[in-house]
């Protein structure tokens, strides 16, 4: 039920008159269909209109999504040169959806695409010494959402996001706000 579900709450989040955006990270996009992902960019296109929508992508699901709607994406996703190609890539889709905003973060790298404040990339400070990977997607999306809500730039918001990332695969948690910006 997911059209009626989010159609609801966007009409709430519009009636606060406090939402700026609605954010989203869709857990295992392998599981959805060509027609139900098909569905969900129309939906949330329409949606779009009222109140923006970012969608957030890991490597894997920005690879799954670029396949789906013919964008090129690099093979190995995972490079540190592989950078500019994700950014195309995430340009692309943004373009593609017709959302304000579609972000892509790998382990080299966060690229973002916005229909207001233009696209760009950062390379991603990565942790050879990670002592727990799983949730860095969520502290991830939890930086840039802290970052989004500080209304700094782009480049700062991949850069926050990163910084959380990093701080959270080093130490097994995710960082306070004066831990973020000393990682930072």
């Amino acid at each position: 039920d997911f059209e009626h579900i989010m159609t609801a709450l966007v009409g709430d989040y519009l009636q606060n008159g406090r939402t700026q955006m609605v954010f989203h990270d869709f857990a295992n996009l392998h599981k959805r269909s060509g027609e139900a992902l098909d569905a969900a960019r129309v939906l949330l296109g329409r949606l779009n209109a009222a109140l923006p929508q970012t969608l957030s992508l890991n490597e894997h699901e920005g690879g799954l999504l670029a396949r789906h709607f013919g964008v090129p994406y690099p093979e190995n996703v995972n490079a540190p040169e592989s950078e500019g190609a994700v950014l195309a890539a995430t340009v692309e889709l943004r373009n593609r959806t017709g959302l304000d905003e579609v972000v892509i973060h790998t382990l080299y790298c966060a690229a973002a695409a916005t229909a207001a404040r233009g696209a760009a990339s950062v390379p991603q400070d990565c942790c050879p010494n990670a002592i727990k990977t799983t949730g860095a997607g969520d502290t991830f999306n939890g930086g840039y959402l802290v970052a989004c809500a500080a209304d700094i730039p782009l480049d700062a918001r991949l850069r926050a996001a990163n910084a959380a990332t990093r701080y959270s695969v080093e130490h097994a948690f995710p960082p306070t706000r004066e831990q973020l910006v000393a990682q930072m």
